[in-house]
């Protein structure tokens, strides 16, 4: 399966400027996070989720910003995401708590 990768893409508007509070979630458990500060705007938020071996997946996620002058963000978990649990179903993403 070495070509696995699924995406999710959603437009946001956020106001700001704000600090954000940025993690990668798998179940219910927050990793990969960082401290983000976004000015007021439409976003492109993506995650995407790649197969990276056995068990192994990269999660990475996106903000990019509608406005010209600014450039994307990045938040990712390489070859560190995994779901060994025996169930078929797992749940991911990111989140932005300000």
């Amino acid at each position: 399966m070495p070509d696995a990768h699924s995406c999710i893409n959603r437009h946001i508007y956020l106001a700001g400027p704000h600090t954000y509070r940025w993690y990668l979630v798998e179940d219910s458990t927050n990793y990969g996070e960082r401290d983000i500060t976004l000015v007021t705007g439409w976003y492109q938020w993506s995650d995407c989720l790649s197969y990276a071996g056995l068990y192994m997946y990269d999660h990475v996620s996106s903000l990019n910003p509608d406005s010209t002058g600014y450039k994307t963000a990045y938040l990712e978990c390489l070859e560190a995401q995994r779901h060994d649990s025996g169930s078929t179903t797992a749940y991911w993403g990111s989140t932005l708590i300000p």
